[in-house]
C-alpha cells in the first residue's frame, strides 16, 4: 500500500453501522494512516460528511449498473 498511488474501496452499501469491523473500514484506517488517499466506489452512500471524512474518503463514487460502474471509473481516473 506505500507504494500505492491510491485504494480504491468496492463496496455495495457504505454505511456506519456496516463499517464497524470490515475489511473496507481497514483499508481505508490503514490508508488514511499511512498517508495514501481512498477512494470509493459503491452502490449506494449512506454515509454523511462527518464518517466521510473521518474515513478520510477523498471521493464516493456510486454505481450501481454497469454503466453506472464504467462512468464511475472513468470519474476516478481523472481524478487519480
Amino acid at each position: 500500500m506505500l507504494r500505492s498511488r491510491a485504494v480504491i474501496l468496492g463496496e455495495w452499501l457504505l454505511e456506519e453501522r456496516t463499517l464497524a469491523q470490515s475489511a473496507t473500514f481497514e483499508l481505508a484506517t490503514r490508508a488514511r494512516q499511512s498517508g495514501v488517499p481512498a477512494f470509493a466506489v459503491t452502490g449506494e452512500n449512506g454515509l454523511n460528511r462527518f464518517d466521510a471524512r473521518m474515513l478520510d474518503l477523498q471521493l464516493i463514487v456510486e454505481a450501481s449498473s454497469v454503466r453506472a460502474l464504467t462512468t464511475a471509473g472513468r470519474k476516478l481516473a481523472s481524478v487519480i
